[in-house]
């Protein structure tokens, strides 16, 4: 069982970490085009 919940723990990690990088690179994306739109 402490095995499961090792593993366990590492998909949540990475789920997280994952999500992370997601919200990051949408939050990148949205910065860029806000620039853009300023500099017309």
């Amino acid at each position: 069982m402490q095995e499961c919940s090792q593993f366990i723990a590492q998909l949540k990690i990475y789920w997280v970490v994952n999500v992370a990088l997601l919200t990051t690179k949408s939050w990148g994306r949205q910065g860029r085009c806000d620039s853009v739109m300023h500099e017309n």
